[in-house]
């Protein structure tokens, strides 16, 4: 290995200070990763959604919060003076931090935000950010009546236990549409959990 040129050196160490100063500002990252845990009542959607964002590895980029330690990049916390991930969301969310939806929403526009302040709003994370966004945004919606129709008859057609699950994702995910013991207002289920119970249909068939 070739010796540095004194330039370089410098360069070197003025690197390795800034990645010093920075370990010694930055913000407490949680050890290990996000627990499963019951959310407050009315967030059951919107936690179920985010968790299957944080466990898809198509948006790791954003799970955890940023080390910009282990990056390299001392200057994150110069330019991202609020930062923000898909597990700061999920702890404060079961932790009852959030008012309601929309302030959870807009957390995660804040990780998409952070992106194109750091990175540009063209960037490769930018963009994958923007997927995440919409898809969350997508899921949350409410179906359509020909999404729930698909579904009915399907339902209809599967065996008793798939139907059981189904509805044990139902009172899960969304326990305000569940009416008694095996009533549904399916006209208010939302696009994420109407999709989740067909593929299950159709793995079960």
């Amino acid at each position: 290995m070739s010796a540095l040129t004194p330039e370089a050196a410098v360069a070197e160490c003025d690197r390795l200070l800034r990645l010093i100063e920075a370990a010694q500002r930055h913000p407490r990252i949680p050890p290990g990763k996000h627990a499963r845990r019951p959310p407050p009542a009315g967030f059951e959607p919107l936690y179920a959604r985010l968790l299957r964002l944080y466990e898809d590895p198509a948006f790791a980029s954003f799970a955890e919060p940023v080390n910009a330690v282990e990056l390299g990049i001392p200057h994150y916390f110069a330019t991202v003076q609020n930062p923000k991930s898909l597990r700061d969301i999920l702890d404060d969310v079961v932790e009852g931090k959030f008012r309601g939806e929309d302030e959870v929403l807009a957390a995660v526009q804040l990780i998409r935000d952070n992106s194109v302040r750091f990175n540009g709003v063209n960037h490769h994370f930018t963009q994958i950010a923007d997927r995440m966004l919409a898809r969350l945004l997508d899921e949350l919606r409410v179906a359509s009546v020909d999404d729930v129709k698909r579904m009915e008859d399907m339902l209809a057609s599967t065996d008793e236990e798939t139907m059981q699950r189904a509805f044990h994702a139902i009172k899960t995910e969304a326990p305000h549409l569940v009416r008694g013991d095996d009533m549904v207002d399916t006209a208010n289920l939302h696009v994420g959990l109407i999709n989740d119970i067909i593929n299950m249909i159709e793995l079960a068939a």
